[in-house]
């Protein structure tokens, strides 16, 4: 009997032997997962550099952590896919990254170019230490944390490039081709639909205080207050992780 495709990924998972060099949990210490045969390649030094990139990154909130060039050149060998599923995968990362470029280049001509990222990013960050320090936003569990940083991240980010259609259009088209593009990997597929229904969020409170006679910094508090007072009700308008049924996976190869 032919296996199932969840069989096929488990037994193509068990065989690789993925795991810390500690063996404990990646979300217990921070260490990056990987076959076991790319671990043994690697020096205490290199596996530690690999590790240290992707704390950090978690610590700033991405959802994916790509190695340093020179590791993932010599770990490469150990992780290719021998099933077809796997060779899918391989192609759908790699437009993904191609696609970059070309989402990068449309967000500069729009006037979002980086440093505008970057401070949406840092701001929205702060907005949520803020409403965690008030106990409005829940951050106790990883899910809770994933799913206010996501939140925050993605509304602040809409709400700033409210004021135009086409900005709006742009935005969630760059969120919903990328959700498509990862329609038969669950996880990735939900949260990058996710990322486009938050982004509705930002619009609409855009729309709630763009005619209110009050200073843009000002607006923009009030809006983020009342997102905060969403996620603590567990708006329906809102995506959370922790209410979805895709796979809860948290580590980033």
């Amino acid at each position: 009997m032919a296996l199932k495709k969840s069989q096929r990924s488990l037994r193509a998972w068990t065989k690789q032997k993925w795991r810390t060099k500690s063996g404990k949990k990646s979300s217990e210490t921070g260490e990056r997962y990987l076959p076991e045969k790319a671990i043994k390649s690697l020096s205490a030094a290199e596996y530690a550099a690999t590790t240290a990139k992707k704390r950090k990154d978690t610590a700033e909130g991405k959802q994916v952590s790509k190695q340093p060039k020179r590791i993932a050149k010599k770990t490469r060998s150990a992780r290719q896919f021998k099933s077809v599923g796997g060779k899918i995968r391989q192609a759908q990362d790699k437009t993904g990254k191609a696609l970059y470029p070309v989402y990068k280049t449309g967000a500069e001509i729009l006037g979002f170019n980086k440093d505008a990222q970057d401070k949406a990013f840092a701001d929205s960050k702060e907005y949520v230490q803020n409403y965690v320090t008030k106990k409005i936003v829940p951050y106790d569990t990883s899910l809770e944390r994933f799913d206010a940083d996501e939140i925050f991240r993605h509304a602040l980010a809409a709400y700033r490039l409210g004021d135009s259609k086409v900005k709006r259009t742009a935005f969630q088209t760059k969120d919903l081709l990328q959700a498509n593009l990862y329609r038969n990997r669950p996880y990735v597929y939900e949260t990058e639909k996710g990322d486009a229904q938050n982004n509705k969020v930002g619009y609409l409170l855009y729309d709630r205080y763009k005619d209110i006679k009050l200073s843009e910094k000002l607006k923009e508090e009030l809006a983020m207050n009342d997102l905060a007072e969403m996620i603590k009700a567990r708006d329906k308008r809102l995506f959370f992780l922790s209410k979805s049924k895709a796979p809860k996976k948290f580590d980033s190869f």
